[in-house]
């Protein structure tokens, strides 16, 4: 061959050689050039995604205008406790889901398992079953254990009180002069018998007779019977009731006069003056032989 390329003319050998250098530099290029050009970027910046998805979003909300993407939905593995909303809407939700999705984070929410996300205003159910296993969370929340294992102690206190000291049998006691201690010494007084007949001796100004126990609240017949023999009254001191002084109200606090005998009291004595005897009040029907009986040791006519 290059025999014969000398037999060619001047010109013929200079069309040749430039021909020959053309296809060896078109070879070059051709097999150089993909790596000369840079290729053009297509993908998309985070920041000018979610310009656009705020755009859409936007005119979904004022002008009504349904939503819809070019941006193909695409499957990975993400967190919805740390995805973007960018990145919730290439996994195919719209800009509004993913919003609240954020929106649900700033407030402080975490999603603990993959159902969680679907408490969210929007999310579709469909969506869910389809994006659930990329979701990078427990199917299940773990529980610890909360009960409490109690050891039983290995020795017990039991707590001591000191025994309550009481009278021996033939002790007599004053029953108007008797505070709650020393009714606590008499057997078959606790604390709330001895606090009853000390409130009752109050409220009657003292006792005249030891029968008057049967009239205390919480004492039985029975226990009555027993605490006769303990007591005595050497000096009936009674508070008596100052009955021309006394006002109604003032008068029917005592255990034996009711509203309608304090009544009959100041009526009385508003039409006859002042008071003089108890036997004043025997033609009344307010007053019994027994009201009498016992009123006059409580009433003071000076």
């Amino acid at each position: 061959m290059w025999k014969q390329f000398l037999y060619f003319s001047k010109a013929e050998r200079v069309i040749t050689l430039v021909l020959v250098t053309l296809v060896f530099i078109l070879l070059i290029v051709t097999r150089c050039l993909p790596y000369l050009i840079s290729p053009v970027s297509t993908s998309i910046k985070e920041e000018d995604l979610n310009t656009y998805l705020s755009f859409l979003e936007s005119l979904e909300k004022k002008e009504n205008i349904p939503f819809s993407s070019d941006i193909s939905s695409e499957r990975f593995v993400f967190n919805p406790n740390k995805a973007d909303s960018a990145t919730l809407v290439r996994l195919g939700l719209k800009p509004y889901q993913a919003g609240n999705i954020v929106k649900y984070r700033t407030k402080g929410g975490v999603f603990r398992t993959k159902k969680d996300i679907t408490k969210i205003y929007g999310i579709e159910e469909e969506w869910f079953q389809e994006i659930q296993p990329y979701i990078d969370l427990p199917e299940k929340q773990a529980y610890k254990s909360s009960k409490v294992v109690y050891e039983k102690p290995k020795h017990t206190f039991t707590p001591s009180f000191p025994r309550q000291e009481k009278y021996s049998q033939g002790t007599i006691i004053d029953l108007n002069l008797a505070d709650t201690t020393e009714l606590k010494k008499i057997p078959g007084i606790g604390s709330g018998i001895a606090k009853r007949i000390v409130q009752y001796r109050s409220k009657l100004g003292g006792f005249y007779s030891v029968k008057q126990l049967k009239e205390v609240w919480g004492i039985s017949p029975e226990t009555y019977e027993t605490l006769i023999p303990w007591f005595t009254i050497k000096s009936p001191s009674i508070n008596r009731l100052k009955v021309n002084f006394l006002d109604l109200e003032q008068l029917r606090q005592h255990p034996y006069i009711n509203y309608y005998q304090a009544k009959a009291f100041v009526t009385l004595r508003n039409n006859k003056g002042k008071l003089e005897s108890i036997d004043q009040f025997s033609l009344l029907d307010e007053f019994s032989e027994h009201d009498r009986e016992r009123l006059h040791y409580y009433l003071d006519f000076q």
